[in-house]
């Protein structure tokens, strides 16, 4: 499709609509549809740059993006009983494993962040509630694909400048889980989180 074409109303609200939908015909996340209409919009502006376009048409199109839904199913989300259930589970499968999911749980860690947790990032008191303090992600992106030749390539956290960090409460249950944890397995095995100097809290 030629380029000009891209100044035509039509042609650019088809191109605002089409990330509104995901591939299963169910809507996209509100972040997803922002995000991606903030690419085309720099694309289209390189396109004026090159004189390719007179103007950014998405600057001219009346467009509006679709609400987020803000209400919850509360059919998709665990009881707090089922979570117990799951815990149990998962004690009896993979003990380790079982403070992994309770920090996805509880204070709704992303797995990322959960994995990058470090033993100086937790204050976990004998009674009452503790807290993470959490200063990085570690995705599993696979070996072939980071810098560092491992199956983790540590980041900052998502959607927050660099040197961010992000403080967490965390109720007893999962303090003791916390504890029970580190008292039978220790720290060995996860993948190191490098400080970075000038860290602020969020």
């Amino acid at each position: 499709m030629p380029v000009r074409k891209l100044s035509e109303p039509q042609v650019v609200r088809g191109a605002l609509d089409a990330p509104t939908v995901r591939l299963d015909g169910s809507r996209a996340a509100a972040a997803t549809i922002a995000r991606k209409r903030a690419v085309f919009h720099d694309v289209l502006g390189c396109a004026v740059e090159l004189g390719l376009l007179p103007a950014n048409p998405v600057s001219q199109v009346r467009w509006t993006a679709p609400r987020a839904t803000t209400v919850v199913n509360p059919q998709v989300v665990a009881s707090p009983a089922q979570v117990r259930a799951l815990l149990a589970e998962v004690a009896g499968l993979r003990p380790e494993l079982t403070a992994f999911f309770g920090c996805l749980y509880y204070p709704a860690l992303r797995p990322e962040e959960a994995v990058a947790l470090r033993q100086a990032d937790l204050m976990l008191p004998p009674h009452g509630r503790g807290k993470l303090t959490l200063t990085g992600v570690c995705p599993h992106t696979g070996s072939a694909w980071t810098s560092t030749g491992t199956p983790y390539e540590p980041r900052g956290l998502k959607q927050r400048p660099d040197g961010t960090v992000r403080v967490v409460p965390v109720p007893p249950v999962l303090v003791g889980l916390l504890r029970q944890h580190l008292r039978e397995y220790g720290t060995a095995g996860r993948p190191a989180v490098p400080r970075r100097p000038g860290r602020h809290a969020t």
